[in-house]
C-alpha cells in the first residue's frame, strides 16, 4: 500500500484523513422512517465502535425522517443516495453530516453500489466539495480516473 498526502476533513466530529487515526464506518439497515429502530441501531453500532454510519435513503419519506432520527443519535450520519438529488437536498436540511451518491462511484450506470463495490474493498476518493459552515463533504472516485497519484 502506497502513502498519500491527503487533505483533512471532518464529517461531524470525525477527522478523515491528514494523518488522522482510520475511522470505522458501519451502516444501518433499518430505513430511517423507522427511526426509532433506525435509532436504536446506530447507537448500538456507535458503542460497538462505529465512528460513522450510512443510512440508506431510498425516497423523499426516509429524507425527511432523517431530521428526527438526527435528534436521536449523536454519531455522524453519512446518507447513501441514489439517483435523485432532491434527496440530498432533503437530507442536508435534515443535519445530516455527509452525503454519499451512487453517481460518484463510476462513468459506467451503477444501479447499485454492489454492482461496482465490494464490502471491505479498500477505495480512494477525491474531496471534491466541501462546506465548511455546514460541514459537509462530497467525494467522488471518478473525479480521480485521470489524475497523477500524489508522490511524498
Amino acid at each position: 500500500m502506497t502513502h498519500e498526502n491527503t487533505r483533512q476533513v471532518k464529517v461531524g466530529n470525525v477527522l478523515i484523513g491528514g494523518g488522522a487515526p482510520v475511522a470505522i464506518q458501519s451502516m444501518s439497515t433499518f430505513n430511517p422512517v423507522n427511526t426509532e429502530y433506525a435509532a436504536a441501531q446506530i447507537n448500538a453500532l456507535h458503542e460497538a465502535g462505529a465512528d460513522i454510519v450510512r443510512v440508506a435513503v431510498p425516497d423523499k419519506k426516509a429524507a425527511e425522517a432523517l431530521k428526527a432520527l438526527r435528534e436521536k443519535v449523536s454519531v455522524p450520519l453519512v446518507a447513501d443516495i441514489h439517483f435523485d438529488y432532491r434527496l440530498a437536498i432533503t437530507a442536508m436540511e435534515s443535519g445530516i453530516d455527509a452525503l454519499l451518491h451512487v453517481s460518484q462511484i463510476s462513468r459506467e450506470h451503477v444501479e447499485k453500489p454492489s454492482d461496482a463495490l465490494k464490502i471491505g474493498q479498500e477505495i480512494t476518493a477525491k474531496v471534491v466539495d466541501f462546506n465548511e459552515e455546514d460541514k459537509k463533504i462530497s467525494l467522488s472516485m471518478k473525479a480521480l480516473e485521470n489524475e497523477e497519484p500524489v508522490e511524498e
